[in-house]
């Protein structure tokens, strides 16, 4: 299975708009060679470098079936370390 975005390649700068000092938007996902039982998705963005250890900075699932890019516009946002959902 492969996971991107369109917004950027893999070892490109995020553009702005996506980052925090930009628009702050999230970028949309794409994914393929899901296996055929894939039922849903979860896409989690954990910071394994943050001061207090591990903080879960985004987590977006979408449990209606295999569309994966549906989390940009259309999956439910999940808690983040901080208890707030949405994107960080």
């Amino acid at each position: 299975m492969k996971l991107g975005s369109s917004a950027f390649h893999d070892g490109d700068d995020i553009p702005r708009r996506y980052a925090c000092d930009g628009l702050n938007l999230s970028p949309p996902p794409a994914c393929s060679g899901a296996p055929a039982p894939t039922r849903g998705f979860a896409l989690l963005r954990d910071d394994p470098d943050a001061p207090r250890g591990t903080w879960r900075r985004w987590a977006v699932y979408d449990p209606s079936g295999r569309q994966c890019g549906a989390a940009r516009g259309g999956g439910r946002q999940g808690a983040r370390s901080d208890a707030e959902a949405g994107r960080e």
